[in-house]
């Protein structure tokens, strides 16, 4: 009984702080387990894919790609500038 209330515990702290990270990340699509949203990209043409999310969740957006490793990508070459600019 005490094992199992630990091991309860011991996960939900774990989704806790997935979900704390996650909030903070900018908006994207879901993936799949382990490959993300690797299968979802057109192999041929991957630019048109990335367009059309930027046309769903804006010129900044997140996209897991393969066993939950999150990018995040800007589209945008004013927010470029200005995201790598040494003020």
């Amino acid at each position: 009984s005490t094992v199992l209330l630990a091991v309860v515990v011991t996960i939900l702290t774990l989704l806790l702080r997935c979900l704390h990270v996650w909030w903070k990340m900018p908006p994207g699509p879901w993936g799949v387990p382990i490959l993300g949203y690797l299968p979802f990209i057109d192999s041929s043409k991957p630019q048109l894919t990335m367009e059309k999310l930027k046309a769903k969740y804006g010129p900044i957006f997140s996209l897991s790609l393969f066993q939950g490793c999150t990018n995040i990508f800007i589209c945008d070459q004013d927010l470029i500038k200005e995201a790598f600019s040494l003020k």
